[in-house]
């Protein structure tokens, strides 16, 4: 296992594209951004409960073309 005083970070990278968010929840109704997120969360919690010096960042992404 880890050292008590070793800091481990969980980055997540999250696709928050209207359009392909849209498109996927037209074809399948139960995946959607909002259930999505509501996995993220569990297991963001779960990563920071197991340690106390455990660090989480989240980056939400969205792609434009012009």
């Amino acid at each position: 296992m880890f050292a008590d005083d070793e800091i481990n970070i969980l980055v997540i990278v999250l696709d928050v594209n209207p359009i392909w968010w849209g498109q996927q929840a037209q074809r399948e109704p139960q995946f959607t951004l909002s259930t999505c997120l509501d996995s993220l969360m569990v297991m963001a919690n779960a990563h920071l409960v197991m340690s106390r010096t455990n660090k989480l960042a989240v980056i939400a992404n969205l792609y434009q073309k012009r």
